[in-house]
């Protein structure tokens, strides 16, 4: 089963306002979905703004670690995970594997959806978008290398300066919604 705990304090007690459960019931299956993923199986996660479907994906991506308590699945702290064997070697993954889609999908989460203070929490999409382009294109296992494996599951991302759209996607972003193109809105979940 999937949890996040911080000594006795369980998911339940930390959100509040009806939504606790949503979010349990999200977690554990998206949990489950991983586990399945060699099987094909495809889970969608859905609710509300505020019922943690980015910070799930981001939590178990381990884009980021909790600041505290923990992300337990099975009963293991996520950050005991060895990274090296999580993130494999990415092109050895078949374009049809739930896990390479899913990995897509949590780039697209992190680059086209995930802010801190009003501004894109990647420092480079931060630049980039803060001049007007819009995030284009992630690129699977375009950068293999041990630092681009440990970094970003070895995708890369394109940045498109269309300078017809430059105030336009300033002023998207100034609004809280990061400017993306069609094919990074597909992977959004």
């Amino acid at each position: 089963m999937a949890g996040v705990s911080s000594g006795p304090e369980t998911l339940r007690d930390r959100y509040a306002c009806g939504r606790n459960e949503i979010f349990e019931q999200a977690l554990e299956a998206f949990v489950e979905a991983v586990r399945q993923s060699l099987k094909e199986k495809v889970v969608v996660i859905t609710g509300g703004p505020g019922t943690g479907k980015t910070t799930i994906a981001n939590l178990l991506c381990r884009f980021y670690d909790p600041q505290r308590g923990s992300v337990l699945v099975d009963g293991v702290d996520v950050r005991q995970w060895d990274l090296a064997a999580l993130r494999g070697d990415p092109a050895a993954l078949d374009a049809s594997s739930p896990l390479r889609l899913w990995l897509l999908q949590c780039g697209a989460v992190y680059l086209g959806r995930e802010m801190a203070d009003g501004k894109p929490r990647d420092p480079v999409a931060r630049f980039h978008l803060g001049n007007g382009a819009r995030v284009e294109r992630l690129n699977w296992a375009a950068d293999p290398s041990a630092k681009g494996r440990r970094q970003s599951f070895a995708l890369m991302v394109n940045y498109l300066y269309d300078l017809r759209r430059l105030d336009h996607h300033r002023s998207q972003l100034a609004q809280g919604r990061i400017p993306v193109s069609s094919a990074v809105e597909a992977l959004l979940f």
